[in-house]
């Protein structure tokens, strides 16, 4: 997740030529009064670059335009830095939640609290006020991913349960035969 949040960072930033546009597109009409000065900005700008006056009235129109553009792009990279953040804690708090419950309970049991709060989202919206705002809920094209994973765990769990028991009772029974030798 945190990869794909920066990758989205690193496309909403602007370029050094984007940057170069928008600063010269967000200056006063003074600047671009002064492109006659010889060394204007506005000036060298309009050399280099071969602008018409025609040109010049284009750009004079599209700037409110632009700046509103620039500031569009800054205000949703800052929005991009919030949610980054907003993640990062949601999976802070999920994963010492997980510490402790594994803390507490077997494998299996952690399986299937996962599987009741994903089969009980309506009892623990009415019961935790906040809880569908801390959920993230995310579906392929079978169903539900994290249901599909926790089945999946729960199978694992079950399983390696199964071969404790078998084991615990294989010495058992073991000790049995050895102490009756």
């Amino acid at each position: 997740l945190t990869f794909h949040l920066e990758q989205l960072e690193k496309l909403a930033a602007p370029t050094t030529v984007t940057k170069m546009s928008l600063w010269t597109l967000g200056q006063s009409d003074e600047f671009y009064r002064n492109y006659k000065r010889p060394h204007s900005l506005a000036g060298i700008l309009m050399r280099e670059l071969d602008i018409s006056p025609q040109q010049g009235k284009q750009i004079m129109v599209h700037r409110k335009t632009i700046q509103r553009l620039a500031d569009n792009i800054q205000a949703s990279r800052v929005l991009l830095k919030k949610l980054k953040n907003l993640c990062l804690h949601k999976q802070k708090v999920f994963r010492d939640r997980m510490v402790k419950c594994q803390d507490i309970l077997t494998p299996l049991q952690v399986v299937k609290l996962l599987l009741w709060v994903d089969n009980n989202q309506s009892t623990l919206s009415h019961v935790c006020p906040g809880w569908v705002s801390e959920r993230i809920n995310v579906k392929n094209g079978n169903g539900n991913k994290a249901n599909d994973n926790a089945e999946e765990q729960q199978q694992q769990a079950s399983s390696a349960g199964a071969q404790r028991k078998k084991a615990s009772s294989d010495v058992d029974a073991s000790n049995k035969e050895g102490s009756a030798k």
